[in-house]
């Protein structure tokens, strides 16, 4: 049986690509994951080996599709932005030889979103903020009509 990201525990470790990562426990429920559970994905939090604090974007299997790809390399070009950091991401490629290991081992991955992890002050979520794009001050750019 395919192992599912539930699955894990606290200081249990995964290995994408040629980093390793340790998932951290959720304070408020011992012998648990830190997982955010949204409608399209589920965010972990986890450590590297320098103590690096990332999350990582882990999408339900309907919303692991290859725009993915797009969208994050999109972002990257706000990554030094104030309050952007999360922006400066790299995501599991299938398709890529360097992450195949990586994906047939932990098929979930596909297309999963390695970003720095932001503590949240506000209790606003990334996902809740691009959403509500009409009350921002800082709107992100209108992809509508956007050309290749």
């Amino acid at each position: 049986m395919e192992k599912d990201i539930r699955d894990f525990r606290p200081n249990e470790s995964i290995q994408i690509y040629d980093k390793k990562y340790v998932f951290l426990e959720r304070e408020s429920r011992p012998g648990k994951i830190h997982i955010q559970e949204g409608s399209q994905a589920n965010v972990v939090k986890v450590k590297d080996s320098s103590n690096n604090i990332y999350a990582i974007k882990i999408f339900k299997a309907r919303f692991r599709k290859e725009d993915i790809l797009e969208r994050g390399e999109h972002l990257k070009k706000y990554a030094k932005l104030p309050g952007m950091q999360a922006a400066n991401n790299e995501i599991v490629n299938p398709s890529s030889q360097e992450y195949k290991q990586t994906v047939e081992k932990y098929p979930f991955l596909q297309y999963a979103v390695i970003m720095p992890w932001l503590p949240q002050k506000s209790g606003t979520t990334w996902s809740a903020l691009r959403s509500n794009q009409s009350t921002s001050r800082y709107p992100l750019p209108d992809r509508t009509h956007s050309h290749k």
